[in-house]
């Protein structure tokens, strides 16, 4: 996404979920979706000192209007900066007025560290009472607009301390879907540690996701593999079937 006009990209989408398709066998289809970061971090402050700089409207509106037109849904990414969640939240909730439009945040950029003077230095981290806040702001939002239907809130980690108090956050929203996404670049043998580590024998998690880097895991596991359907090594593979996979 960003490498190619929209039309190749979503062609390229829905060749790389067929083959979730053929990994999946018949029972469970693939839903291919944009993964946009709508809210970058950034080393300068902006105009408003929130250090995010958000994608302009039309921009956003190309990916929505073709994921309406193709069938694909449409993710809004914000990585947080020195915004709180209401703030980070709010420029992108009136797009959920379109019912392909899902939300995620990224604490790797939150300003979390008293003193902190830019994004990722150090890793920022979110709260499981930021998590509900956050849920607790769309649901909002949704039943203000009369917006109907379920919604996903995907909620990036890398390190375990990047989720604190996570025995406080709520599973039982009932217009959303939290998903925790193991994050991070590297070989299948670190990943899948980390993953199984987050949520291997967690049935606290509802929902799971998993990264996977085009240029940077090397070797790039396979959809069977990353399913947990094959094993990277004769001791290793995917515990918990993953509900989303991202790829960067």
């Amino acid at each position: 996404l960003g490498a190619h006009e929209i039309p190749t990209m979503t062609q390229l989408l829905k060749e790389q979920a067929a083959a979730y398709n053929a990994a999946n066998g018949t029972r469970v289809r693939a839903k291919p979706a944009y993964h946009l970061v709508y809210g970058m971090a950034t080393v300068a402050p902006q105009n408003d000192s929130s250090y995010v700089e958000f994608l302009p409207d039309d921009v956003v509106m190309q990916y929505v209007e073709a994921g309406l037109e193709e069938k694909v849904a449409v993710i809004l990414d914000i990585q947080m900066g020195a915004l709180s969640v209401s703030e980070a939240l709010s420029p992108a909730l009136p797009f959920l007025q379109y019912h392909n439009v899902h939300l995620a945040l990224d604490p790797e950029f939150a300003m979390s560290h008293p003193g902190q003077t830019v994004p990722g230095n150090p890793i920022g981290y979110f709260t499981g009472e930021q998590i509900n806040e956050a849920q607790r702001i769309i649901g909002d939002y949704m039943a203000e607009h009369g917006i109907r239907g379920r919604r996903i809130l995907l909620v990036h980690q890398f390190q375990d301390n990047m989720i604190i108090n996570k025995d406080v956050i709520d599973w039982s929203h009932p217009n959303l879907d939290l998903t925790i996404c193991a994050d991070g670049f590297g070989d299948p043998w670190a990943k899948i540690w980390k993953y199984n580590s987050f949520f291997s024998g967690n049935e606290d998690v509802a929902f799971t996701a998993f990264k996977l880097f085009y240029d940077y895991d090397v070797p790039l596991m396979t959809e069977r593999q990353a399913l947990g359907v094959d094993k990277v090594a004769d001791d290793l593979s995917i515990e918990v079937t993953p509900n989303m996979i991202i790829y960067q």
